[in-house]
């Protein structure tokens, strides 16, 4: 059996069926994930016309910025214009657009930070749809809210909600997904369970008829995952196959065809898939085993990862990409995360949902900039024009913050509290003066110490700067340490006294300041 890396340095042993049981009823992140992931900040880029980047403002971002307010998530999931979190407290908590209520909150007033969702607790699980929301709690019920439409919120009614109602006549739910105007759930018995709109077939009972409560998908057994998308779903199955149904004029259910399915069809030529995920309406993409990811139906703008912008009936392999723990589908894009906890995007990049720094389309991966992430945004809800990902990009700290040195010769020792990154280099402004000795931390990605020696040449003021470089892989984020020293009292030198300009401090950045008093005899 394969294994694949979630978090750094944490192997999972794949057993898909063993970990659906496992997590029933706990808390269920994903099915590749064997433990809980680190609960950690949500980092979001792209559209946000609506707040949906959570971060006080509608500006587009090209790059990851911090939703505010917001610690100790564990699964985040994006709708259309809306995003929710999980926290390990088990509470949710969404912004973004908020026009049938999908927020959650009891009202309909667009946020542009979170909210908590009213009168729900005990969430292992949230999925976010076009205009409505989901979530599986700890007793294995499923609650729902926001746009009813068709039904999608099964509380047998066409009534918006805002704030959660349960689903009926559902039991032994252990994860939902939430589709643009439907709804699907997986039981503990590996049966899936859809409502809400059938146009196409989508609920898989061999009808197009709408359901305002749930019914089984025909023919389907042995299932581990669903994903529902705006037209089409799918599900894998223990023995890592997928299945599909609904919509299939762009090929995204993988049968080789364009013909509409009223229950689930066989993808061909795919095996061994630990994950599947559901883009938008057209597009679809499975996570195997060996950590390559596939995918098939639309490709306008290159969200397959192929290269090409040609549409395909059955799965290709996404170039240029391996070591894959999660894939999950945005509208019209693709991101992926890697095991070393980089993320890669491709295909739509109009509003900078990519996290390159730029619109460019593109048409296999680039690497989200500056972004080291546990886990992206969820693969089992609809996804919008913008991405997410828990991380904390703040994975140095120095201590002490401050040093400061009283006479030459002094050497004072700097900890390293490392969260797991490489340690490439450490360096010193004026290593002749601020000499670095004792180094334990390069190559290193645990916490290390190295020792700073002042040996002035003159004794007059000195500042300088000491920089740790560590890099997730190829991205290098510069940790500087500023040593800023003022002379408290008047000094006789040879050479009068060097004034110095203070270092600015950038963004992101932590600083070791250490300031040095000099004498002269």
């Amino acid at each position: 059996m394969k294994y694949l890396r979630v978090v750094k340095k944490v192997k999972v042993k794949m057993d898909v069926w063993y970990l659906i049981k496992k997590v029933l009823l706990s808390l269920i992140i994903s099915i590749l994930i064997g433990q809980s992931v680190q609960a950690s900040e949500v980092w979001c880029w792209g559209y946000n016309y609506y707040g949906q980047l959570g971060d006080g403002t509608t500006t587009n971002r090209l790059t990851p910025v911090q939703v505010q307010n917001l610690s100790g998530v564990v699964q985040v999931a994006e709708g259309l214009y809306h995003t929710c979190a999980l926290k390990q407290d088990n509470t949710v908590w969404c912004w973004g657009s908020n026009d049938y209520g999908q927020l959650g909150d009891g009202t309909t007033t667009q946020k542009l930070t979170p909210v908590q969702v009213q009168n729900l607790s005990g969430v292992v699980q949230v999925a976010t749809g076009s205009y409505h929301t989901c979530a599986v709690k700890q007793d294995g019920t499923v609650w729902c809210w926001g746009n009813n439409a068709y039904g999608r919120l099964g509380d047998g009614t066409t009534i918006n909600r805002y704030t959660p109602v349960q689903v009926k006549n559902l039991t032994g739910v252990v994860q939902v997904a939430a589709g643009g105007s439907h709804t699907c759930a997986l039981r503990q018995d590996g049966t899936v369970w859809c409502w809400g709109h059938n146009g196409y077939g989508r609920l898989g009972d061999g009808t197009t008829t709408d359901r305002y409560t749930p019914v089984q998908v025909q023919s389907l057994t042995g299932v581990v995952q669903v994903a529902a998308g705006g037209s089409h779903t799918c599900a894998l199955r223990q023995d890592g196959t997928v299945w599909c149904w609904g919509w299939n004029s762009y090929g995204q259910l993988g049968d080789g065809t364009t013909i509409n399915r009223y229950t689930p069809v066989l993808v061909q030529n795919l095996s061994g898939v630990v994950q599947v995920t559901v883009g938008g309406y057209t597009h679809t993409c499975a996570l195997k085993q060996d950590g390559t990811v596939w995918c098939w139906g639309d490709n306008h703008s290159g969200k397959l990862g192929d290269g090409t912008t040609t549409d395909r009936y059955t799965p290709v392999l996404v170039q240029n990409l391996s070591g894959v723990v999660q894939v999950t589908g945005g509208y019209a894009h693709t991101c992926a995360l890697k095991g070393d906890g980089t993320v890669w995007c491709w295909g739509q990049n109009y509003y900078g949902q990519l996290g390159d720094g730029t619109t460019t389309q593109r048409l296999t991966p680039v690497q989200v900039s500056g972004l080291t992430a546990n886990l992206i945004f969820d693969h089992r809800s609809l996804g919008g024009y913008h991405s997410c990902a828990i991380a904390n990009l703040n994975q140095i700290t120095l201590s002490p913050e401050s040093i400061s040195f009283t006479k030459p010769g002094e050497t004072r020792k700097v900890t390293v509290n490392n969260s797991g990154v490489t340690i490439t280099s450490i360096t010193s402004s004026d290593p002749k003066v601020f000499q670095i000795k004792n180094n334990t931390c390069i190559n290193s990605s645990q916490d290390c110490s190295f020792d700073v020696v002042f040996k002035p040449e003159q004794l007059i003021d000195y500042t300088g700067t000491i920089t740790v470089n560590y890099s997730g892989d190829s991205k290098t984020v510069s940790l500087q340490a500023l040593l800023s020293r003022n002379a408290s009292t008047p000094v006789a030198c040879s050479k009068p006294p060097t004034t110095s300009q203070p270092v600015e401090r950038k963004p992101g950045t932590a600083f070791v300041i250490i300031t040095q008093v000099g004498e002269c005899k």
